[in-house]
């Protein structure tokens, strides 16, 4: 009997996960500064601005996200990071609003583990200018809309254990400790598909309105 792969791979239990455009519904949002940014996909459109954006992060903010000295961004990097959103890869990212041209502010990602339908690695990049204003759990908000739109149920992270901001945000969005080999951190943060279940903290009550906000077309 004749058997086409997707029938083989069913057989042999293989799990078929068909992969198509997915899109974020560009929105405004306001940060505690009082300023408003504009969360939208990530694209291969957006090459010039990710380089125009890493530059303005200070060395220290670069070790943080790539828990290592990483003076510049390789062309392979710039690929991959701008690549098109899927369901295993999702990017989005915060521009500035009301000046000549936008600047970009921070970019939240996630990149499904490999073996595993609801696990997916986080990670997120805030400039200097606009860290501490709320910025970071907005992008992780509607990131995590995202992720449980694509049946995504947990996000994973390393980070360095002086990176206290980062592992604030996630303490307040109820992680918890995976592994510890200092000076790294894993945590795993849980996702809902209904906004009330996160926890009553200020960084909750941002994915609540992060929810509302991100629409999913």
């Amino acid at each position: 009997m004749n058997m086409d792969i997707k029938e083989h791979l069913a057989a042999i239990g293989c799990k078929i996960r068909p992969m198509r455009k997915v899109h974020l519904v560009p929105f405004e949002a306001p940060l505690t500064s009082g300023e408003k940014t504009l969360v939208r996909d990530v694209g291969p459109d957006d090459r010039d601005l990710l380089e125009i954006g890493f530059q303005h992060l200070s060395k220290k903010s670069r070790y943080f996200r790539f828990l290592s000295a990483h003076p510049k961004l390789t062309p392979s990097e710039v690929e991959q990071f701008t690549s098109f959103n899927s369901q295993d890869h999702v990017a989005i990212g915060a521009l500035s609003q009301g000046g000549p041209e936008p600047l970009p502010l921070g970019i939240a990602r996630y990149v499904r583990l490999e073996g595993s339908d609801g696990a997916a690695e986080v990670a997120i990049t805030i400039a200097d200018s606009h860290q501490g204003i709320g910025l970071g759990s907005l992008l992780l908000g509607a990131l995590a809309k995202y992720a449980v739109h694509n049946g995504i149920s947990e996000f994973t992270a390393l980070v360095l254990r002086e990176n206290k901001a980062m592992l604030g945000l996630f303490n307040k969005i109820g992680c918890g400790e995976l592994r510890v080999e200092e000076p790294e951190v894993e945590v795993s943060i849980p996702l809902f598909l209904d906004p009330a279940d996160y926890p009553k903290t200020s960084v909750g009550d941002v994915f609540r309105a992060s929810y509302k906000l991100a629409h999913i077309a």
